[in-house]
């Protein structure tokens, strides 16, 4: 589904009229948290909004009428041909990953869709771009990769339950005896922060000590009363906290 054909009929659901089309149009592309680039077939840009300022970092003064290679690091030049290319024989490119480089040089990730621009005719005159920033989740991503890579050796080895926890209070890591000490799978853990995996956690005291290490970056010690989440259990654990590059490793022992 185009832009076009997801707003039209919420145009007519609403009673509004054709004429109104085109400054509806403008306020969702303008109001959009993504950038919304519009380009020629010789890759001019000809429309840029202000999530594409707030992401790339020009104002749509100093780029339009430029080219869009201007966001392309040197090593991603070819994919602009690639692009039109496809654009041109009617195609449309969808979640696109790549890097892209803003003003101020610096390079983000970016998701990107490419979909033709027709003329009233069916002529295919440019093509619309919608680029999404996803640097923070790739940055995660390889946080995530790093740090299995880093500690997955050893700890995997261990006859202690181990997990690392990152600053957003996410699992990075978990070995199979930590897994198996919560009773969960590493998929259910990895990814996803201690609150969402145990609500109310934060209120803990143990939560208290993890969250002491983890801003003053001191070790811990305690013995803890872990009460599995359905409550119907719990078990006496010895646990140790240390700060690690990530955030926190956290291991306990019965």
């Amino acid at each position: 589904m185009t832009l076009g054909e997801g707003i039209y009929p919420l145009l007519k659901q609403n009673s509004k009229g054709p004429e109104e089309l085109p400054r509806y149009y403008a306020s969702i592309v303008e109001s959009s948290d993504d950038a919304i680039i519009g380009k020629s077939l010789d890759g001019t840009i000809q429309s840029w909004n202000s999530g594409a300022e707030r992401i790339f970092g020009y104002p749509a003064d100093e780029v339009i009428g430029k080219s869009i290679l201007i966001l392309f690091p040197p090593d991603k030049l070819d994919e602009e041909s690639e692009i039109l290319g496809r654009i041109k024989r009617g195609e449309r490119i969808e979640h696109y990953e790549t890097l892209r480089v803003r003003k101020d040089g610096k390079l983000i990730h970016i998701s990107v869709t490419v979909s033709p621009l027709k003329d009233a005719d069916g002529v295919i005159v440019g093509a619309s771009k919608i680029a999404r920033d996803i640097t923070d989740r790739k940055e995660a991503e390889e946080a995530l990769k790093n740090a299995q890579g880093r500690y997955k050796q050893t700890l995997d080895q261990l006859l202690e339950g181990c997990q690392i926890i990152d600053f957003d209070w996410r699992y990075v890591y978990i070995n199979d005896v930590g897994a198996s000490h919560s009773r969960l799978r590493e998929e259910d853990l990895l990814g996803r922060t201690m609150m969402e995996v145990y609500p109310g956690i934060e209120n803990t005291d143990m939560f208290g000590m993890l969250r002491d290490s983890m801003v003053k970056r001191i070790p811990h010690r305690m013995e803890n009363l872990f009460v599995y989440e359905d409550g119907s259990d719990s078990a006496w654990f010895n646990l140790s906290v240390e700060p690690v590059p990530e955030g926190i490793l956290s291991s306990r022992s019965t």
